[in-house]
């Protein structure tokens, strides 16, 4: 067992080599004798020139082949969603995968699919090295208080600008505007999403 452990770490033994060329996904049909073509997932047609056995299960193994094929709710509330997830595996096994996700989640044109915003707000003060603006709050699923980022969920149809203004103020007391953006709406900039917020409130002095 040592020898066998010592040859497969040693730095000398001998690797699998990168594979030099992709292998080609080939979905099975029927034959032209009219025989049924055998089922158990796609057949993987290998088209790499000198690599090793072990290098071409790895790449057949690959985590990208997978993907989920049903999403079965088991129980939902207002605010979450108990899911039972079927998917294949790389090999085109099917498998299940259980999980709860947010059941607020809105597809609307100003929330863009975006159910929740988080804050990192830096206070800065002449003088005073910067800070970073925290919240303690009680969570009752620790049964016990947290130091977080203030955050929040999106409401329906609400920009996720807007929602991150909001939640500074609920939970901070201070007051943004968004930088660059539409000052009517909270809308996004034209940097792609990257606006900036100006907030001032208690503590005399601005947030970023």
């Amino acid at each position: 067992a040592g020898s066998l452990l010592r040859r497969a770490f040693s730095p000398t033994a001998p690797r699998p080599r990168a594979p030099t060329r992709a292998s080609r996904i080939h979905t099975p049909r029927a034959s032209s004798s009219g025989e049924s073509p055998q089922l158990g997932g796609p057949v993987y047609v290998d088209e790499r020139d000198g690599s090793t056995p072990a290098s071409k299960m790895a790449d057949d193994l690959c985590s990208s082949r997978s993907k989920v094929i049903d999403v079965d709710v088991k129980h939902a509330t207002p605010w979450l969603e108990f899911r039972s997830l079927t998917y294949l595996d790389p090999t085109g096994a099917t498998r299940r995968w259980d999980m709860v996700g947010r059941a607020t989640r809105s597809e609307s044109a100003k929330s863009k699919g975006i159910d929740a915003v988080c804050v990192f707000a830096t206070l800065r003060k002449k003088g005073e090295e910067d800070t970073t603006l925290l919240v303690r709050q009680f969570r009752p699923p620790m049964n016990g208080e947290t130091i977080e980022l203030p955050a929040g969920l999106v409401d329906a149809d609400e920009d996720p600008i807007v929602a991150a203004l909001r939640e500074l103020k609920e939970e901070t007391g201070y007051v943004g505007t968004v930088a660059g953006g539409d000052e009517a709406t909270g809308g996004w900039g034209g940097d792609g999403g990257k606006d900036e917020m100006e907030a001032a409130g208690r503590g005399g002095g601005p947030a970023r």
